[in-house]
């Protein structure tokens, strides 16, 4: 029975790190359709100036869900942030906050 126990706990922990893989910066893809255009603003950012900005936030592409294209760049999963603190983003990241929403999402620093 022990044997069975570990073997148990071993392909748990294995699932919970595929599971949970860290795929922030990846590409992902934006669906191809009208829907999408639902989800597209161009956003004040405050210091950062104005972000021109699509969120998608079901995408299967990403662990977070959340796939965003800025500025005419190549979509990538990003993760949420708290947008009213500007705080939740890697160190190369800032946050923004997604239109219509209280959460944010952070934006890969491209300078």
């Amino acid at each position: 029975m022990p044997r069975l126990t570990l073997s148990a706990l071993a392909a748990l922990a294995a699932f919970a790190l595929l599971g949970c893989s860290d795929d922030y910066g990846e590409t992902c893809s934006l669906p191809d359709s009208p829907t999408i255009g639902r989800f597209c603003d161009s956003t004040a950012d405050g210091d950062n100036g104005t972000v021109a900005t699509c969120v998608f936030t079901n995408s299967a592409d990403c662990s977070t869900r959340m796939c965003a294209q800025v500025e005419g760049q190549a979509a990538y999963c990003t993760q949420s942030c708290d947008a009213a603190s500007g705080t939740g983003c890697p160190a190369d990241s800032y946050c923004v906050a997604i239109p219509g929403q209280n959460d944010g999402y952070c934006v890969v620093r491209t300078n």
